[in-house]
């Protein structure tokens, strides 16, 4: 935790080496890692990886309290700054060439770290990030504005319900927003159209079309 902090790596490839294993094997204390890691969100590189981690042994009982719940505060400042970056994209997209290759990069990690700040308000349980997670609801990303409904209907906000069952519509976050409801209590919310074998397949190949391979 220390060595990574000090010197993170840059390369997403040596990133994900570095934390695939604590995803894999459970039987490692996280207290070794914990609160020590977290002085990492201050690297973009880290971030998202970080937090995925810290969410991961929070939602698999590995720990009896998120390890950033002291830091939901800075959490939900980064969400918002976050936010607003993506929003200046959305209202002023390049245009062409290297810059719009460098924006698409930015957007993908971007998307990618606020996501991971969703899903770790939510497991904190501090209402006080309501606000900053509505903004992300403003956004037209499919994938974030599901993780953002998510997580306010988590911390109870009827507003978020809705806005997670509305976004079954779409096919490709409709798995996620399923995933979601069920977990939630929600599903027989959902209409029973967007709940078929064939509109499941339909999100598969949505998914799978969605992906920068694809294009």
């Amino acid at each position: 935790a220390e060595s990574i902090v000090a010197d993170p790596p840059s390369d997403p490839t040596l990133v994900a080496a570095v934390f695939g294993p604590l995803f894999q094997h459970r039987d490692y204390d996280p207290a070794l890692l914990f609160p020590a890691l977290l002085d990492g969100l201050k690297h973009v590189s880290l971030a998202a990886a970080i937090l995925d981690l810290s969410n991961f042994v929070t939602r698999e009982g590995i720990v009896p309290q998120h390890p950033a719940a002291g830091r939901s505060q800075e959490i939900a400042l980064l969400l918002a700054g976050l936010v607003g970056r993506l929003g200046q994209i959305e209202a002023s997209p390049p245009a062409e060439g290297r810059e719009v290759e460098a924006t698409s990069r930015q957007v993908k990690e971007g998307v990618s770290l606020a996501v991971s700040l969703c899903d770790a308000l939510a497991l904190i349980g501090d209402k006080s990030a309501v606000g900053k997670l509505y903004q992300a609801l403003e956004l037209s990303h499919r994938r974030l504005r599901a993780e953002a409904a998510a997580a306010l209907a988590k911390l109870g906000e009827k507003a978020g319900q809705e806005a997670l069952i509305q976004l079954a519509e779409e096919p490709v976050t409709r798995l996620r927003v399923l995933a979601y409801a069920e977990e939630l209590g929600i599903l027989d919310q959902v209409e029973d159209r967007f709940k078929t074998d064939e509109a499941k397949a339909e999100a598969d190949l949505a998914l799978w079309l969605a992906q920068p391979a694809q294009m």
